[in-house]
């Protein structure tokens, strides 16, 4: 069973356990009438459909803020709990994988970008001569190659985690069956009080603590670099900002616009009377990479203004 359903399950049991004193009903709401929606429980609302479909929990209704769950029979949240529980209990750690071989990422797609580029090679070459690993912390605003740096490292071998999805669980299971040469976290001034706790570890001592079957490992993951992306750095706690060397992102000017806009028509083989200077002078502040190279990915679009249409309506990742 995956722990990230389990710790769900374990959250709207507690919910609704403090429901009725939190709200003081009288008289007492029953369980099956208790409705919540996946903030008022802190699980991620992908893992409350997955509980859905296990029919552990159902939906009452939906809204404009999404939808709304309830349990209909609570003894199966409970007998989920305890059947995880007791698989845990029979399953062996296994032995780390051996640490994957260091490989360069390639910046070659990333247009501009000149003085951060040289400052992660000095970083990735401190890590390949020394052994000792240097943090990035990549901050600027959307439309900055933020995301397609991190995209470079995790092509190279690096592991991803997202800060706006993962729970602890999540972090940990990312080092658990092997340490990769890149942790690859992105918006990491979104994560939680307890993945604050697994970076401030693995950055301050270069470990990261496992525990499985009762039993607690402490795994050697003092040469495993951790590249993260940010919007706002001052989200971010002193002593997790001061592990890393911070390098601030700028969006690109027009020259380089038209630069990327073009490489991506020729990637893709879009046909289109309008060139990229026009393209991205139509598009304005609009105008972002991930936005073109979406579109350019469907099959069958051909027609730039079409696609410019899907632009300006699709939003960024």
């Amino acid at each position: 069973m995956i722990d990230k359903e389990v710790e769900a399950c374990q959250a709207i049991l507690q919910y609704i356990a403090e429901y009725n004193i939190k709200y003081q009903c009288n008289p007492p709401k029953q369980p099956q009438d208790i409705v919540f929606q996946y903030g008022d429980v802190g699980v991620h609302w992908g893992t409350l459909m997955k509980l859905a479909k296990k029919h552990l929990i159902d939906i009452k209704w939906t809204s404009n803020s999404g939808a709304h769950y309830y349990v209909p029979d609570i003894t199966k949240l409970q007998e989920y709990i305890e059947l995880a529980q007791q698989q845990q209990q029979t399953q062996v750690p296994q032995p780390l994988q051996e640490p994957q071989p260091l490989k360069d990422p390639d910046f070659s797609d990333i247009v501009g970008h000149k003085e951060a580029k040289e400052m992660i090679t000095f970083a990735l070459n401190a890590l390949k001569t020394k052994g000792t690993p240097v943090h990035i912390l990549l901050i600027g605003p959307p439309a900055s190659a933020k995301s397609m740096f991190l995209e470079a490292f995790v092509a190279a071998g690096g592991r991803y985690v997202s800060m706006v999805s993962a729970t602890k669980a999540g972090v940990r299971d990312a080092l658990t069956s092997s340490i990769p040469p890149y942790l690859c976290v992105d918006e990491i001034d979104k994560a939680g009080r307890e993945d604050v706790e697994i970076f401030l570890e693995l950055l301050q001592r270069g470990t990261i603590t496992i525990t499985m079957s009762n039993k607690t490992t402490t795994v050697d993951a003092s040469k495993l670099m951790v590249i993260a992306t940010a919007n706002d750095e001052t989200k971010l706690i002193a002593p997790l900002q001061s592990r890393f060397i911070i390098i601030k992102t700028r969006e690109l000017n027009t020259e380089e616009k038209v630069q990327l806009t073009k490489q991506l028509l020729d990637t893709y083989k879009i046909q289109t009377t309008m060139n990229p200077e026009e393209i991205v002078q139509y598009l304005g502040d609009l105008w972002n990479p991930r936005k073109l190279e979406q579109i350019c990915k469907l099959a069958g679009v051909s027609d730039m203004k079409r696609i410019i249409e899907l632009a300006k309506s699709v939003s960024p990742t």
